[in-house]
Parts: C-alpha cells; structure tokens; sequence
C-alpha cells in the first residue's frame, strides 16, 4: 500500500510541475529560513556550556544601595571570596576574575603592542573552567605573580613559530616582567569570557573589604541549592558590617550571556542579546507557518482537481482513513523534497549568514546521529502542520456527488482566511522591520551632546607629560588639526563609580555615587561639549581643584544654583565653576548618568578634533609627529565614530537580519499568492473569454480578477497593524531612548505590500486578459 501512495504521489507531483514547484519552494525557503535562526539561537544559547560542571557553576552578583543610588553589579571586594569558601562548605572551589579594562603597553622578542585583553585570575581559574591547554602548566602558572598563560594566537604574534614557554614577557612598558608558563587555545567564540593574556590575581594583591573590582565564581558541591547559599552569603556579608547595604544572589555561568543587565558588567553581556533570541524565534515560527499556509493554501485549492480521483477510490473501497494517510503522506513527501533543496540553500546563504550576523556557525560542525533525527523529526512535523486540512478535507468529498461533477463551485472561505493570515503575518513583520530600522537610525543620529565626528585618540605613554606641551604644539601647528586635550576616558567606556563627594548644603548622613572624568583645560572645547551655567576650564584661573557637573549630576544631588558653590572629592576641595548640558558617555541604551568632572588625576587619552577630510594624510602626519616624540611606543591612532559604529553593531546586525527575513517571508507569500492566482484564472478562463466577447478591456478584467485578492490583502493590515503595534512598543521598551511609532509608517508597510501582492496577482491576471477568447472558450 505505501509503494502505491508513493507512486501515486511522484505521478501527481510530476503531472502538476508548477504548482509543485511552487509547493516545494515555498517549503524549501521557510524551511531554510527557520534552520538558520535556529542554528544561531543555538549558537547563543550555547555559551559556556562546554565546562564539564556547568550545572554547578555561578557568579556572584550584588544589588547596592550606597547613599542615594543604587546599583547592580557582578563585582566584589577582594577579600570576600577567600572568606565565603573557607565559610561555607557547600561552596566546593572559588575563583576571583578580574580583567583589566585599558591598554597595556606589552614588548616581546623585540616586537611592542598595545594589548586591551589581560585579565587576572586565581590558581583555580582552570580547576572550575574547562580551556584547552596546548603546552605548560596551567595550575602552576597562576600560583606566582611573574608567570603568565598566552593564548595560541596571542604566542604566535610575538614568537612566531618558536616554541614560547620559558620566554620573557615585558608588562605595563616593562614595569614588570613575566615567563611564559603555559599556552592555552584561543578561546571559543561561545564564551563570556574574552582575554588573550592571563596573570596571577596575586598581581592585584593586597586585597581587602573595600575595593570591588573582582569577578567571584563558585562551584558548588552538587546537588546543592543556590538560594540556601545565597542566604548564608547575605548574613555573612551582613556580620561584617561593611557600611553598605547589600544584596547578594548566584547566577547560573550558563546564563550570564542571555540574561545579564548590571550597571556594572565587565563581560560583554546585554539582556538586550537574550531579547533579540525571542524576536528571532518569532519570526522564525511565522515564517515556517507562512510556508504552511502556502501549502495547505494552493492543495485545497486545486481539491477539484482530485475529487474525481477520490471519489473512484470511495467507490473502490478505500475509507476515509486511508486517503488520509495518503494526502499527508504526499505533504510529507513535499516536506522532504523542501528540506533537500532547504539544506542546499543553507549550504550556500551560510557563509553570508555567517559575515551578517558575525557567527561562525555551520549546519554539520560537531554533527552526529541526533542532527539528522532532529531534521527528519522537523521535516515530518512540518508535512502534517501542512498536510493536516489538507488531507481531512479532499478525503471528505462524497464519491456520488464528485463523479456526477457536482463539486464544480468551491467555497473559496478558507482559502480567503488563510491568504488573510499568511499577509497578516508578513505585514507584521514588514512593520516590526520598519520599526528597528527607525530605532537604529535613531540610535546612529541621536544628538549625543557633543561632535563624534572627526575625533580621534590615541593612548598616553609613560612620561608623556615631560615633552606634552612641545608634542600638543607641533599637533597644534598643522593646519589639518583643530585641538587637542587630555581625558582619563573615553565616551562608551566608563564603567567605574566613585563616591566620597561633599558640598555646600549637603544632607549629612548620605553618599552619592558618581562617575568622574578627569580632563584638562582644553576639553570642552576639544569635544564642543554646550556649556549651560559658569565656565570651563581656564589657564587664567587655578582650576586644578575645580569642578564641572553634567545636568544628571546637579538634578541628582538637587544642587540649587551650583556655579560657585563650594565641592569636593575625597581630597579634593574646590568649587562647582561650570555645569554643560547632558552628553552621552555610555551606550544610549541607558540614561545619561550623574558625571563630575576634574582635573586633578591620571589622563590616559590623546584626543585630537581634525577638521580635514582627508584622513590618510592627517594619520600619516600625526604618526610622524609621535614617532619624533614618543619613538619607543608604537603609535596606535582610532577613531571615535568607528567605536561608535562597533557599540551598537548589535543592533544594527539586528535589523540587516530582521530586513533579510521579512523580505523572505513576503517572497513566500507572494509564491503562494502567484499560485494562487494561477489557479483562480485558470478556473474562471470561461468567463473572461465571455468578458472579453462582450466587449470588457484588459484593464477592466485585471481589475476584477485582482480585487478579490486586495480586499484579502487589506482585510491582513487591518488585523496586522494593532499586533504589530503591541509588539514593537514592547520590544522599545528596551531603550532608554527610543522612537515613537509612527502610524503613517504602518500604513506605508501595509500599502507596500497590497503593491507587492498587486504585481504578484497581475502577472498571472495580465496573462490571462490576453488570452484569445475563442480559444478559451473552444476548450471550455
């Protein structure tokens, strides 16, 4: 019996070549597209699940409150973790973390360069997690301060092919030097962790309650519940009495790179990562379904076709039951024959896939019996979704009634509504795609309070500070430079909170926490920062003790009329001489926070305003200048609007993919669509040759053929409009700023694809207005 519904199935696929065509296409792309997704949900669901103790690993985090702010973190005092292990006993190994976040100057067999990926750890480090070491020893190579880990690519960079352990390697422009110990494998993309250099956390010593700059991970004994742990954490932490109240709690390592959102993260992890999971998800789901659609759409359009063919097997013996099994079976089989062509497809868009979302994922890395039984369980589910109505419905034609003819005249309602759905669908997605391409357009023009444009920077050396004035004044004398200042920071890169301020009037009993930027005279102009209240800072004024607040921080500390009022930090007492208007200095995604400041402190950035736009020549020319002063540094030279561009790669990989997927989806509805319309004028050839006899246009028979399908299609934006309007708001609420939906953009979509579906239908109704009519109604 199988071996004849197969046949009969090759035969009905063969004898309908278009429609088929059509069907498996349509599969092929929906499939495809849901592969894709999945394969990159995947990839990010995988992140740092290959440690063997995954289950029993976690990170500390806290919940602050200090004065009148608070914050969360994943940060702790040096000397906690050393305490809870030796506390609490279901804590089995412990491991303090710490990367450092700036340049480091680092010289090795004779070749310098300026590293930003060293991080500190315990001797334990490689006890909870699981990187592969290529040569050395690992255990041993944390336990002394002047040993260091590279990782292989980092090794070749300054050793070549030579073998590296037993080499010196000079640290912090030679301040300090250390021997390879070990060689590890650059580590996989799929973690949150990110270092190419490893030193011993004894590096970082002394340590003690008040400096929280240190990564804790534990490993708990198994079986153990976190939450009992996290309370013994609490009264421990509490016993202590360190002046600050706080909250502490265990996240699973496994979900640190979907679901982190601290004020202080030292991973590159953002919630934001985990919510652009679900919206992929999404749309990968309604693309699936859409194909569906597509399927069940064009089989029970073309039923008459088959009825004949259903009701001789009635008549013959066949029960319902069988011509069940025989329609789903040919929708399987259209499923099969999609997912061949679908993997085809996924072969050749993955490496494109790969260079816009920036993965590195393929369909058969590490693939074993379970891939191809996942596939094959996929390819069955979606035959049945689709072939399900299908095969109920031609299987429930009465054979009486379909061999006398009488199923000429079909009521076209389902097919209507799934038509509707399939647009709604795509519409949706139309919408949400106009959405995010507006918020990343948005987030890329936002006024940020300053010019981003035409800055440059490069990064201070020891001793810079003997010859700065001389090196600022060649800068200075070439035509092509605007000004130049000092900063300990750069704009997106602020991630450390000071506390310690006092002022004139201040509540006694509270502390305030605040960034600080330490800058000189010149920056305000350099950055064109808008200055509201006072001054900047002045050579004709001793400012060295000074002070200048962004508009947060005076609405936080609720200073009135602060210009002139007394201020200061830790050991520095001055005056508020100036307030400038709100810039950003962190990602957009967040508010614009409370900022101070000064000029007394450590500067670690050159910042340079061009004014040319000839940028080849004004390096080259900046390189000369540094290479006369600062000959023994390598001269590294960035640009700010390209930090810009990387911090929000995210959302700009976000919205190229959405875009790439909705105009998929709109490609398999319209497959449908054309199929569709195919089979309408095909069923109605008589009656447009009668049309036509009595005297009706081309244009007038495009539009009555066409009309059926706009009023489906504008039925789809009315239902896809308030859906799309909930779930985009949603989605902003993400954004600390963010765009307001604009109907008429709904409107747009919606309209762009009644015109799309418009040129679909009208190429088969075109086709069908032409025909000769004495033909058409010869063969009728």
């Amino acid at each position: 019996m199988f071996k004849n519904y197969f046949k009969i199935a090759v035969r009905n696929i063969l004898r309908h070549k278009g429609f088929s065509f059509i069907n498996i296409l349509g599969l092929a792309l929906g499939l495809a597209v849901f592969l894709l997704i999945m394969l990159w949900v995947k990839d990010e669901m995988s992140y740092d699940r290959f440690h063997n103790n995954i289950d029993d690993l976690y990170r500390l985090t806290v919940a602050a409150n200090l004065g009148e702010q608070s914050f969360r973190a994943v940060v702790t005092p040096g000397e906690m973790l050393p305490y809870l292990q030796n506390q609490i006993p279901e804590i089995e190994k412990s491991c303090r973390y710490r990367p450092l976040a700036y340049d480091i100057l680092v010289e090795a067999n004779g070749k310098k360069f300026y590293e930003k990926k060293l991080a500190c750890a315990d001797s334990s480090f490689f006890q909870l997690f699981d990187f592969e070491v290529i040569s050395g020893n690992v255990q041993e190579a944390l336990v002394n301060d002047d040993r260091i880990i590279l990782t292989a690519s980092e090794a070749k960079k300054f050793f070549g092919d030579n073998d590296p352990i037993g080499k010196e390697i000079e640290l912090f422009n030679g301040r300090k030097t250390c021997t390879v110990f070990a060689i590890i494998k650059d580590l996989p993309a799929n973690t949150h962790f990110d270092f190419e250099m490893l030193l011993s956390m004894k590096y970082m010593a002394p340590f003690d309650w008040g400096n929280f700059y240190f990564n804790g991970y534990v490993q708990l004994n198994e079986n153990t519940d976190p939450r009992q742990v996290v309370q013994k954490i609490d009264r421990l932490i509490a016993a202590k009495e360190l002046g600050i109240d706080t909250k502490y709690d265990l996240q699973p390592v496994k979900d640190i790179h979907l679901k982190s959102n601290f004020d202080i993260d030292m991973a590159n992890s953002t919630s934001e990562i985990n919510n652009n999971v679900y919206i992929f998800c999404y749309i990968a789901f309604l693309i699936l379904i859409i194909a569906c659609t597509n399927f069940m759409n064009l089989s029970t359009a073309r039923s008459s076709k088959r009825a004949r063919e259903v009701g001789v097997r009635k008549v013959i013996g066949a029960e319902r039951k069988h011509l069940m099994k025989q329609f789903l079976g040919e929708s399987i089989l259209f499923a099969f024959l999609g997912m061949l062509v679908a993997l085809i497809l996924i072969e050749l868009a993955i490496p494109y896939f790969n260079n816009l979302t920036g993965k590195e994922i393929s369909l058969w890395k590490g693939y074993n019996i379970s891939l191809f039984f996942q596939i094959g369980l996929l390819t069955i589910a979606t035959g049945f979704m689709a072939g399900l109505y299908p095969s109920i419905y031609l299987s429930s034609f009465l054979p009486v009634k379909v061999i006398k003819g009488g199923l000429v005249q079909q009521k076209s309602t389902l097919r209507k509504i799934l038509v509707v759905i399939q647009f709604a669908l795509s519409i949706i997605l139309i919408c949400g795609a106009v959405v995010v391409s507006n918020q990343i357009k948005f987030t890329q023009q936002k006024d940020l309070g300053y010019e981003k444009e035409n800055l440059v920077y490069m990064r201070t050396v020891s001793g810079y500070h003997r010859n700065y004035d001389s090196f600022r004044q060649q800068m200075l004398a070439l035509p092509e430079i605007e000004n130049m200042t000092l900063t300990s920071d750069i704009p997106t890169n602020t991630i450390h909170l000071w506390n310690g301020f006092d002022w004139e009037g201040m509540e006694q009993d509270k502390e305030y926490l605040m960034n600080v930027y330490t800058v000189d005279r010149n920056y305000l102009q350099t950055m064109k920062f808008e200055i509201l209240e006072g001054r900047g800072f002045s050579p004709e004024f001793d400012d060295k003790y000074n002070f200048i607040l962004n508009e947060a921080a005076v609405a936080y500390t609720g200073i009135e009329n602060p210009v002139g009022k007394q201020f200061s930090h830790n050991d520095s007492q001055g005056k508020i001489v100036g307030i400038v208007k709100n810039f950003n200095y962190k990602s957009i995604r967040t508010k614009v926070e409370p900022l101070v400041m000064r000029q007394q402190g450590s500067y670690s950035y050159f910042f340079v305003r061009i004014n040319s736009s000839n940028l080849d020549n004004v390096k080259q020319k900046i390189s000369d200048i540094w290479q006369a002063n600062y000959p023994d540094y390598p001269f590294e030279l960035h640009f700010l609007d390209a930090d810009f561009e990387k911090l929000y790669e995210s959302e700009t990989r976000t919205g190229k993919v959405f875009n790439y997927f909705t105009i998929l989806a709109i490609v398999i509805s319209c497959l449908g669509l054309f199929g569709l319309a195919s089979f309408t004028t095909e069923q109605r050839t008589k009656e447009i040759g009668v049309r036509k006899v009595m005297g009706a246009s081309v244009g007038q028979i495009v539009g009555l053929l066409s009309s059926d399908f706009m009023k489906w299609i504008l039925i789809a934006n009315f239902i896809a409009w308030p859906v799309a309007w909930i779930l985009m708001n949603n989605w902003l609420q993400n954004f600390a700023y963010r765009i307001n939906i604009n109907i008429l953009s709904f409107f747009l979509a919606g309209l762009a694809a009644c015109f799309i579906a418009f040129i679909t239908v009208s190429f088969q109704t075109i086709k069908a207005a032409n025909t000769n009519p004495v033909k058409a109604l010869k063969y009728e």
